[in-house]
């Protein structure tokens, strides 16, 4: 259905849920996955697993500048009700990512070849294993460009349920396919990484296939709209900048570890990857939910709604955040010696301090929907980007001069602290933004973080019993704290009343 229509909170709660679940599906499936690849490949294949492949993702940040671009344009056709608009945006888009990965695959066959080469520290014994790996996550990172527009439309229409299950299944193939391993014995990790660029494969031709049969706007038309191929790239130029800084700063870290401290450190750096995205996942279920009507209620011109929805959001995916990090905190090495049979070195003190980042991120990505959706993004792209980029030099700087491999995270939470803060005061320019309100719940969700961690480990510390008594009662006692605070400051009165009126109905 085309045209701008405003998605109650009860449906909007329907689909943050739906997410959720299936969020805790393959958040499960993920963690035996991780387990299970780590025992399969070991930790050398695993190493190189998560550095070659760490190189073809930085070409991907490409892909996702152009997203947020295409996500804003098509959310915008559906607001003006006009299916051929639809169709005309749809087909540019499609033929912005043709010529994109015509430039990723020639980056990626050059500068990436060399990378791979000459820079990562690996065993020579494993050079054609790794260059076979990386050309197959170019083609894994080429597919799920192409598909990028099918995926755009799919949010934009609002239909999380096939969003929901497409997602559940894609992390069941990419974990039955462990267990197919055993038929190259000696060759896991590029039988591995193939297999995998066939599940990826897979995903791409069942999203078009849904796509075309669902949503009769989405098709590729005989039609060359100059003016509308620039205005979305250049548009999506702009977040090139951020996007660039943000994948090179990460992966740059991946490299800087790599070098610093080998291949096992290298494994570690993907096992706090995945705790970060585990925890990405979660709140970007709320911000998926928020982003379309964000951005509708915008270019509808409805701003109260859009500022709430930007508050709401901010709040709701820091919230949970929070609530889904004091017992991985406070129990992190018992959590890690649960979750992995041989815990690599540096994988707990990495998985740390990852929540850390993924709270701020949390608390600063609506601000980049709100900004996209404006529109005026070019001082912002660059601005922001300047914070991710200069965190490497300094993050080199640092593990050259002889401090430990944890500083390059610390200077990226520092950089993404300032770039948040910048972000809020930048969109209350464009808008009638409530930043004092913002910057009121980021304190107060911080401070319930530190009080949700310090009170239960300070209990840890003087209390000596089981320790798996011990994680349970400092976990409930952290939550207690956290929800008491959130429940008192962090609510309206009238949300505390609805909460007390549901709760009181519930135990009638």
């Amino acid at each position: 259905m085309m045209g701008y229509n405003i998605t109650s909170k009860s449906q909007m709660a329907k689909n943050s849920l739906l997410l959720y679940i299936r969020t805790f599906i393959t958040i499960i499936i993920s963690i035996y996955a991780s387990r299970i690849t780590l025992l399969k490949l070991g930790e050398d294949d695993f190493g190189i697993f998560t550095a070659v492949g760490g190189i073809a993702i930085i070409f991907g940040f490409l892909g996702s500048s152009f997203f947020s671009a295409t996500q804003r344009y098509l959310t915008m056709a559906i607001v003006s009700n006009k299916p051929d608009e639809y169709k005309k945006v749809f087909t540019t888009t499609i033929q912005c990512y043709i010529v994109l990965s015509l430039l990723v695959l020639i980056f990626g066959e050059t500068v990436g070849l060399y990378i791979v080469n000459y820079i990562l520290n690996f065993s020579p014994d494993k050079t054609i294993a790794a260059n076979i790996v990386y050309q197959f996550s170019l083609i894994t990172l080429v597919l799920g460009l192409t598909n990028l527009p099918y995926k755009a439309s799919i949010i934009a229409h609002e239909k999380y349920s096939y969003y929901a299950y497409i997602d559940v299944i894609i992390k069941i193939l990419r974990l039955l396919i462990l267990f197919l391993l055993f038929l190259a014995p000696n060759q896991k990790l590029i039988l591995y990484s193939g297999l995998y660029t066939l599940v990826s494969l897979f995903n791409n031709i069942i999203d078009k296939i849904y796509c075309y049969f669902r949503f009769p706007e989405c098709r590729f038309i005989k039609v060359w709209d100059k003016q509308m191929f620039l205005e979305i790239t250049k548009f999506s130029t702009y977040s090139i900048f951020q996007k660039s800084a943000e994948t090179v700063s990460n992966q740059g870290n991946n490299i800087l570890i790599n070098v610093f401290g080998g291949i096992i450190a290298s494994a570690s750096f993907g096992l706090a990857n995945q705790v970060w995205g585990t925890l990405i996942s979660f709140f970007m279920n709320v911000q998926t939910a928020f982003s379309p009507q964000i951005t509708k209620s915008y270019g509808a011109g409805d701003l109260k709604r859009f500022n709430n929805l930007i508050l709401n959001s901010c709040k709701i995916s820091s919230y949970l955040v929070i609530f889904l990090s004091i017992p991985l905190i406070v129990n992190m090495p018992l959590v890690m010696s649960i979750w992995l049979t041989d815990v690599p070195q540096y994988a707990t003190d990495f998985c740390l301090i990852v929540v850390f980042s993924a709270f701020i991120g949390a608390l600063s990505n609506p601000l980049s929907t709100a900004i996209i959706a404006v529109g005026k993004i070019k001082r912002y792209q660059i601005i922001t980007s300047l914070f991710y980029f200069i965190s490497l030099p300094i993050s080199y700087l640092l593990l050259d001069y002889g401090i430990a491999l944890i500083a390059v995270f610390v200077v990226r939470i520092f950089c993404q602290v300032v770039a948040m803060i910048y972000s809020g005061l930048y969109l209350a320019r464009l808008t009638p933004f409530e930043s004092k309100h913002y910057f009121f719940d980021c304190c107060l969700s911080s401070l319930s973080l530190i009080i949700g961690i310090v009170i239960p480990r300070f209990i840890q510390l003087n209390i000596h019993i089981n320790e798996y008594l011990i994680a349970i009662i400092s976990s409930l006692i952290g939550e207690i704290l956290f929800i008491s605070i959130i429940f008192k400051f962090g609510l309206s009165t009238i949300q505390r009343t609805r909460i007390k009126l549901f709760i009181l109905s519930k135990l009638k």
